[in-house]
């Protein structure tokens, strides 16, 4: 696992405590892709907030040939096909800014 990933990791995940504990009727759980993705031959790695009651997921995906940006998409559960939400700088995107865009896409 890269840096950058690990630090995209972290911020999901201290962003999805807040959320969780702002809104105590949702439950997210977080996800790693790293080798999965890998193995599907896309040079990528991403990190997925994922709400089953809603049955939708967002999506950070950081390229390699772009390590300092991250690519954010919502998608359904279980399905490859993403809608963007837009690209952030790796290092502008604060765990304030994951918490707005959980708020605005999984509640």
């Amino acid at each position: 696992m890269k840096n950058n990933i690990k630090e995209l990791l972290n911020t999901a995940v201290q962003a999805n405590d807040l959320f969780m504990k702002r809104y105590k009727e949702s439950a997210t759980t977080i996800g790693l892709m790293d080798q999965a993705l890998r193995n599907l031959g896309n040079n990528s790695e991403a990190v997925t907030i994922d709400s089953a009651s809603l049955n939708k997921k967002l999506v950070f995906i950081i390229l390699d040939s772009q390590p300092d940006i991250v690519g954010v998409g919502i998608g359904i559960n279980g399905g490859e096909d993403l809608s963007l939400l837009g690209q952030y700088e790796l290092n502008q995107l604060t765990t304030a800014k994951v918490v707005n865009l959980l708020e605005e896409n999984l509640l």
